[in-house]
């Protein structure tokens, strides 16, 4: 899903949403097991797709590209800590490296529990950031994978992000890529967000590209956002179908099975060619000098 600018990449965690993406875009008529039929030329194969390495299901399968996430926020938000070390993640990539087109360094992301009331600061989790950044990066090259690494910008509100971006340039960290994380948890509303956003995109060097994690619906909306970021990801594509199956029981259209999250997939995917249209006729665009 993209427009000229933006290349949207479908999150995926449950064994549902891996069988309605896959399915999407092949030929043919399916029978579900309650005798639906589902023709699968009426859904368009999504573009990129991405999975957490910390999710159980996270084989990518042929056909989208496909982008790697650590996992860092459901990991730390659970257990406090990593519970692999990041040559084992790079390992885990190289083990998939022609399936993959980009992965993200192992980071430390703004996690409130963890931070708020203790002794430890988001520049901890910044330069913590940094180090498992290096060792991800040593592991790479001594593994020979050939995915392309993406550095991760973490921080609460814009001032820890704009640090972050220069202690990642000091390092020489700044990859061709550049993810934003804990934007759902971090700076506040939406123009909160637009504002970290187009700030970063500002202090980055020309040429690098910007990619949102985890970035809702509604941010997509707003043509500043758009138009500042050149990706963008998100697992909640099918989080409404999800709330209205767990609130029916499962039962009738609410039922969270693969041919009814192909549903969900394709309303959300015509929601956002909508709202990518608008941003690309608007005139918000972010001028990086």
């Amino acid at each position: 899903m993209n427009h000229s600018e933006m290349e949207f990449y479908w999150g995926v965690a449950s064994g549902s949403s891996r069988r309605a993406l896959s399915e999407a875009g092949g030929s043919g008529v399916t029978e579900h097991s309650e005798g639906r039929t589902v023709d699968r030329d009426e859904y368009p194969a999504p573009e990129y797709a991405m999975v957490s390495y910390a999710t159980k299901m996270n084989e990518p399968f042929e056909g989208p590209e496909w982008m790697v996430d650590c996992g860092g926020y459901s990991v730390l938000s659970g257990h406090g800590e990593y519970e692999t070390t990041c040559h084992e993640y790079v390992e885990w990539v190289a083990e998939r490296d022609e399936q993959i087109a980009w992965w993200a360094l192992r980071d430390w992301p703004y996690v409130e529990d963890l931070i708020d009331g203790s002794k430890t600061t988001v520049r901890d989790f910044q330069r913590q950031t940094v180090r498992d950044h290096i060792r991800c990066l040593e592991a790479a090259a001594e593994l020979g994978v050939d995915a392309r690494p993406m550095a991760v910008l973490q921080g609460r509100d814009v001032r820890d992000y704009l640090w972050h971006v220069d202690y990642l340039r000091e390092h020489g960290l700044l990859t061709d890529r550049v993810m934003i994380g804990s934007l759902v948890r971090g700076p506040g509303t939406t123009a909160e967000v637009r504002s970290t956003i187009t700030q970063i995109r500002e202090a980055l060097p020309a040429g690098t590209e910007l990619h949102g994690l985890g970035v809702k619906k509604q941010l997509l909306s707003d043509e500043h956002v758009v138009n500042a970021l050149d990706s963008a990801d998100s697992a909640a594509w099918n989080s409404s179908l999800a709330s209205q199956a767990m609130a029916a029981g499962s039962t009738g259209n609410a039922r969270f099975t693969w041919d009814r999250v192909m549903d969900a997939y394709a309303s959300y995917r015509d929601d956002l060619r909508e709202r990518f249209d608008a941003a690309a006729a608007s005139d918000a665009h972010v001028t990086v000098t």
